[in-house]
């Protein structure tokens, strides 16, 4: 299920975003009308507009972050990256 805190809201009006995958329909949400269904994805990419250097299979992007959820359809995927990076390691 998708939930947001406060006022906040996800526009999946936007073609070829994370809509796609979670098999939701066009629109803004500030919570889900349905379980999202996501047995068939291979990993989910963290992106970031602004960061450089990333590169998925030979291309440059903005990806932070890849991980394959390993939840079943209808449950909270709760991910935390391994290796956290501060400002202070960045050169």
């Amino acid at each position: 299920m998708l939930e947001l805190k406060n006022t906040y809201q996800v526009d999946f009006s936007i073609d070829n975003s994370l809509r796609t995958v979670l098999e939701f329909n066009e629109g803004m949400y500030t919570e889900s009308e349905n379980i999202v269904n996501i047995v068939n994805v291979n990993s989910i990419l963290v992106n970031i507009d602004i960061i450089t250097g990333s590169y998925i299979n030979g291309s440059m992007q903005t990806t932070i972050y890849s991980f394959f959820p390993d939840v079943s359809t209808g449950f909270k995927i709760i991910e935390k990256p391994a290796h956290k990076i501060s400002t202070s390691d960045v050169k």
